[in-house]
């Protein structure tokens, strides 16, 4: 199937998962939240998987899926590239919420990676990503924790900018699905970031990174 065609046909299924989308207070606080990153190498991606108990503070377990890439990097595509593999590496888990590097709602079309997935797992979803892809929020303070609200054309909030250190670049945080503003600020602020990311989102990216570093590794070796 040629690229356009791969293309319509997920801009389909996109408006029909729009449909679907939820935002609304989380029915309890979640006990495991599972952390998503990806990173790549030649024509491989690393789906890398954190699963963090949020009440204990704790990482449970680390887990990595290789695929080959099968559709390349078209900014607001990041779901299609991305998104099938982890859902495949979620099969049979237990976790009760998603976070993702990547876009919520703050998405021209409305759905990012993390309300992508969201509402193909049907679980509450979070998106935090290191640029605003999508909607306007006011000057933001310099200090630690300041937040700044990220709203669409029509003043509606889809998450808010972030300053997780002082004199550091805000990170961009967005509703992903089946969570509100609200509770996407709780789970925020009770994460423990030591620097401009929060802890559990770095440490499955640093995960990721040491795989690829391995796998990389291991060719040249041969």
């Amino acid at each position: 199937m040629r690229k356009e065609e791969i293309i319509e046909k997920f801009l389909i299924e996109e408006e029909k998962l729009k449909k679907k989308l939820k935002i609304k207070k989380i029915e309890k606080l979640p006990q495991i939240i599972v952390f998503l990153d990806s990173s790549y190498f030649d024509d491989k991606i690393i789906s890398s998987f954190l699963f963090y108990d949020f009440i204990n503070k704790k990482t449970i377990k680390k887990k990595y899926l290789i695929n080959k890439v099968n559709f390349p990097y078209i900014p607001t595509f990041l779901s299609l590239r991305e998104g099938k593999f982890y859902i495949n590496g979620l099969k049979n888990e237990k976790f009760d919420m998603i976070v993702v590097d990547g876009q919520g709602i703050t998405h021209p079309r409305g759905i990012g990676i993390a309300t992508y997935l969201g509402i193909k797992l049907n679980k509450p979803s979070i998106g935090i990503a290191k640029n605003l892809l999508y909607g306007n929020y006011d000057k933001l303070g310099n200090k630690k924790g300041d937040i700044s609200f990220i709203k669409d054309k029509n003043n509606f909030t889809l998450g808010f900018a972030l300053r997780t250190r002082e004199n550091t670049k805000p990170i961009f945080v967005s509703i992903g699905n089946l969570i509100d503003i609200e509770d996407v600020l709780f789970i925020l602020k009770n994460l423990e970031t030591k620097t401009r990311i929060p802890e559990p989102l770095r440490e499955v990216d640093l995960y990721s990174k040491e795989i690829r570093r391995k796998l990389i590794e291991n060719i040249h070796n041969r």
